[in-house]
């Protein structure tokens, strides 16, 4: 009896763990038109998980109850537990409405503050086998509620195909960590093999820079579907510069909380130009 009791236990709990094992959950990402939705961001429980490919495609692995959120600039986020979405297809993302302000230049105070790329730039090769968001965290009083007018970076690819990045905009929260997207429009760039300079303008996008700081961030779009293994013949290569007052921070797919580097000091190389503005 004893041993018929330990062995029906044994099966229950066999049951119990093979249900809830986890599994990829795959399909396309449409928007109303049924148009693919592409490089999208798929979160797990909150955490940093994969990217869509150009046609909104994507495969992310969950257990039963994770919570999962996808996101994309311009479509309101749709989030559903894993288990009710194993077995689906298709995911449809609304269309988001942006009220935005009108800008009006002042004639007087046309004025553009300037952070400028610095000379002695530095080759930063990626050997990781993941996908990576990179950015800084920039706290500066004289950028206080000013208007975005563009940025720009210096990037590079080594390898073929080219993965392109997406340059994001974010608010700080009250720990000073990337919190809410400020971009209405995604922005990306397909570099080439050289190192080169690009300016992206965001005056379109009105983004009024938070009194509390603000992050820019690189994010490379190796999706899901066609994920490609970075190496030291196949890799990102972006500009960085030594010593300055901005704070570099991190993620990835596999360490998906934003990480702030507590040693070294090189940092994402970048300019800005913000324009004085009233609405």
């Amino acid at each position: 009896m004893r041993y018929l009791l330990l062995f029906l236990l044994f099966l229950l709990f066999t049951k119990t763990s093979f249900c809830q094992q986890g599994k990829f959950i795959k399909g396309r990402i449409l928007d109303s038109q049924t148009n693919g939705v592409p490089y999208a961001s798929v979160y797990n429980n909150g955490f940093y998980g994969c990217i869509s490919d150009s046609m909104g495609y994507f495969k992310l692995w969950a257990n039963p109850n994770d919570s999962i959120l996808i996101s994309s600039i311009g479509f309101e986020s749709f989030g559903f537990k894993a288990e009710k979405y194993f077995d689906k297809s298709f995911f449809v993302l609304k269309n988001k409405t942006f009220l935005l302000d009108s800008l009006i230049i002042l004639p007087s105070k046309n004025v553009r503050h300037i952070v400028p790329i610095s000379r002695r730039l530095k080759n930063m090769q990626y050997v990781y086998n993941y996908n990576f968001e990179e950015g800084v965290l920039v706290f500066d009083n004289k950028l206080e509620n000013k208007y975005l007018e563009s940025i720009t970076i210096v990037l590079g690819f080594k390898g073929n195909p080219v993965i392109p990045f997406r340059i994001n905009v974010y608010s700080l929260n009250i720990k000073g960590i990337p919190d809410h997207i400020l971009n209405t429009k995604m922005v990306s760039i397909v570099p080439n093999e050289q190192m080169k300079k690009y300016k992206v303008d965001f005056t379109e996008q009105n983004i009024k820079l938070p009194k509390n700081g603000f992050c820019i961030s690189i994010e490379l779009l190796n999706n899901s579907i066609n994920h490609k293994k970075l190496g030291k013949n196949y890799t990102p290569k972006i500009g960085f510069v030594n010593k300055t007052s901005n704070i570099r921070i991190i993620r990835t797919d596999y360490l998906p909380n934003w990480g702030i580097f507590k040693s070294g000091n090189m940092t994402l190389g970048f300019g800005i130009e913000v324009l004085e503005t009233k609405n």
